[in-house]
């Protein structure tokens, strides 16, 4: 975070820059039309296929690591105040504020 605090967005391959500028870029183009949410990720990706008339479709459930692999799996049973340092979620809200007002808040304490 100290490094993109100091304006290197674009390190580790662009990894760690806003998902915001892969939909529109910081000097307003728009680079795509269709933002698929997460949340309804299969769905709606399905559906996009459909409309372009692609025979590609995505299944549920089919992210082959998710379950198999230990680390991930603990991982993804804690809550998020055990994986994150709390004092760091300011600053990740200040670094990210456009996907969170553009694309949602994953950052909301159960």
């Amino acid at each position: 975070l100290a490094s993109m605090e100091r304006g290197n967005v674009y390190m580790n391959n662009c990894h760690m820059l806003p998902q915001y500028h892969f939909i529109k870029g910081q000097q307003g183009r728009t680079w795509c039309k269709h933002v698929l949410r997460f949340e309804n990720l299969t769905s709606h990706f399905n559906k996009l296929m459909r409309e372009w008339n692609l025979d590609i479709r995505m299944e549920s459930g089919t992210k082959s690591n998710a379950k198999s692999d230990d680390a991930c799996r603990k991982l993804s049973e804690k809550k998020l105040e055990h994986v994150y340092a709390m004092q760091l979620v300011p600053k990740v809200r200040k670094m990210y504020a456009i996907d969170f007002s553009h694309l949602g808040d994953s950052l909301k304490l159960a």
